[in-house]
């Protein structure tokens, strides 16, 4: 079933919209069911089209992301890492999430002065795979020996091949999500920009220039287990609580992708209290491809 919804987000740009999608709460919220004020969530509902909840059913969730329409390859595999050392020091290299939580390090040890490219497949340290979202790559340098703070710098990148998946629906047919960083649009963050696979900036259809930010429309892919039926729905996510539901209807459907694949990263990020931006000959490149 991950296959499935892997071969769906990485054919995320251009995915065509099946089936009704609207917003409302009519039986959407178990009665029974206490959840906190405080607590994040965001309910999904699935019903067929006479009304009646269709449990058993998963799902995986991105952004909808920009249209670059001259990439080379839409199919990536790994974000591609480099970074450049101009002379021997302790690297940490790692992935964080969007709350800056530590996801996956990819280099935590002493390296030699040299141009370096390593890759990321998705994965945290555990090997499972991390949903759809907005992540940042950064690199740590310290000085062997005294452990000197250097060089600190980050990109970020939206991540958007989809492996990790949520679900199943229950009898009322509901999904709740209640991770926060599964909706980049919740949080402030710079634009971000667009790069082709060899690290050039690329200007997404309709826009004037390199940068983009995600906003609230985001695409659900709803997968049934048993049957192996997809269908790709559209809903704008603006607001902590919202409740959408979507009328299951997969019977003569015939999925239709195209999907021209996109490279995101950032400029650096502020750097963390105590830290010193290092001398301009340490680097960080913008990661590419991205993994779409």
């Amino acid at each position: 079933m991950q296959k499935i919804l892997a071969q769906v987000f990485t054919l995320s740009v251009l995915l065509v919209l099946f089936g009704l999608a609207g917003c409302g709460d009519d039986g959407a919220q178990d009665p029974t069911e206490v959840v906190p004020e405080d607590e994040f969530r965001v309910t999904l509902r699935i019903v067929d089209t006479e009304g009646n909840p269709v449990p058993g059913l998963e799902l995986g969730l991105t952004n909808t992301l920009p249209k670059i329409p001259e990439l080379k390859t839409p199919d990536k595999a790994a974000a591609i890492i480099k970074f450049y050392l101009p002379y021997r020091a302790q690297v940490i290299l790692a992935i964080l999430d969007i709350d800056l939580e530590t996801v996956r390090v990819l280099v935590d040890n002493d390296r030699d002065s040299d141009l370096y490219v390593t890759s990321w497949d998705g994965a945290d340290d555990e090997g499972e795979p991390v949903p759809a979202g907005r992540y940042t790559v950064r690199l740590v340098v310290q000085l062997i020996g005294s452990g000197e703070f250097v060089f600190d710098a980050s990109h970020d990148i939206y991540f958007a091949q989809q492996e990790a998946i949520h679900g199943p629906t229950d009898d009322n047919g509901r999904i709740v999500l209640r991770g926060r960083s599964l909706f980049p649009q919740f949080y402030e963050r710079d634009e971000m920009l667009c790069l082709d696979e060899d690290g050039r900036e690329v200007i997404p259809d309709g826009s004037e220039t390199p940068y983009f930010n995600v906003t609230s429309s985001m695409r659900f892919a709803v997968v049934d287990p048993a049957t192996a039926d997809v269908q790709v729905f559209k809903a704008d996510i603006d607001a902590e609580g919202d409740v959408v539901q979507f009328v299951w209807d997969p019977e003569g459907k015939a999925l239709a992708i195209s999907a021209p694949a996109i490279s995101i990263s950032t400029g650096r990020h502020p750097t963390p209290a105590g830290l010193k931006a290092g001398p301009d000959d340490w680097v960080l490149f913008p990661p590419y491809p991205n993994p779409f």
